[in-house]
């Protein structure tokens, strides 16, 4: 019983010292284009709603990367045919390779590139970390929407 408190207290430190980290990634995604002006509020609640079902860290990894690239399919079919890219194939802001919105966010899911040092978190540890990093993502893109402007956010988060 002991050893099981003290995981629980682990667990519960390693969330009170990342929050800080994962609103920054938030913030890294938000500004390569996660926003309001480049993706509708159903697909980035459809992605919200496979982290908010999936009870494990490979099945949200699953779950979304298949959803992004099935969307990433019919939208290079479309554009073939119109002239502009949109929604998840929109190219990332900064110095992404040319990614697209969708690849960069498979790769984010698939590498946990939001979690950092991921060594304190078990499996439901990190799916805990995703959806919590997926919340700030979700709600500076909700504020977007709502107020038609970005979030303020404080000058040092961004640098």
């Amino acid at each position: 019983m002991n050893e099981q408190v003290e995981a629980t207290l682990k667990q519960k430190e390693a969330f009170l010292k990342i929050e800080e980290h994962l609103l920054i990634k938030a913030i890294e995604l938000y500004r390569m284009g996660f926003n309001c002006k480049n993706l509708s509020l159903s697909q980035m609640s459809a992605v919200s709603e496979r982290l908010r079902r999936s009870e494990t860290i490979e099945k949200v990894q699953e779950a979304v990367c298949d959803f992004i690239e099935k969307r990433l399919e019919r939208l290079k079919d479309k554009t073939d045919s119109a002239e502009k890219n949109t929604s998840w194939l929109i190219q990332a802001n900064g110095k992404q390779n040319n990614a697209s919105l969708g690849e960069i966010l498979i790769k984010w899911i698939q590498e946990e590139k939001y979690l950092g040092n991921g060594s304190d978190f078990n499996a439901i540890g990190r799916l805990a970390v995703l959806q919590r990093f997926w919340n700030n993502v979700y709600g500076q893109y909700r504020y977007c929407k709502v107020m038609d402007e970005d979030m303020p956010l404080e000058k040092e988060k961004l640098s």
